[in-house]
Order: structure tokens, then sequence, then C-alpha cells
């Protein structure tokens, strides 16, 4: 299979071939950027947040260099009116 490479062109007509090659280039990356900025854009549209207790916070404070989320997060409270006396916050 004989590439562009193996000819012999003239100034002018290689000046539009490369213009040739760039635009088409040019045009796949914006075609990429478009479609992941699509893609992204309805993506966000799926997300959805929700909001932490406002009404009765439970405040925690940890020292410095601890693992205060891990202990956060298995910290047992008492709760009488659930069906189980002990609420953990991971199982």
């Amino acid at each position: 299979m004989l590439g562009a490479s193996n000819f012999i062109l003239a100034p002018e007509v290689r000046k539009k071939v490369k213009m040739k090659i760039y635009l088409k280039s040019n045009m796949l990356t914006r075609h990429l950027i478009l479609s992941v900025c699509s893609a992204v854009i309805c993506l966000l549209s799926f997300v959805d947040s929700f909001n932490l207790e406002s009404r009765l916070p439970i405040v925690k404070y940890g020292e410095a260099d601890s693992y205060f989320g891990y202990s956060v997060a298995t910290h047992v409270q008492v709760d009488t009116n659930g069906p189980d006396e002990r609420t953990r916050w991971v199982n």
C-alpha cells in the first residue's frame, strides 16, 4: 500500500494535504471534547443530593492525626425507642 509520503508532491499541493489532515484531526478533537462535555452534563442531571439532619445535629470532635471519620462511623449510639437498643452507623 502506497502512502502519501511515497509520492513527490508540489509544495502547494503538499500544503493543502497537510491542511486537510490538520483540519480533520482538529474536527475530531472538537467532536471528542463536545461529546465528553455533553456526557458530563447529562450525567450531572441525574445526580441527586441529600441534607443531613439539621434539626438535631450530633456534633463530634476529634484529635489531630486520628482516624476521626472511622471513629464516627463505628460510633454506637444508644436509642431506647428503636427495635434494637444499640444503633451503629456501619453494620
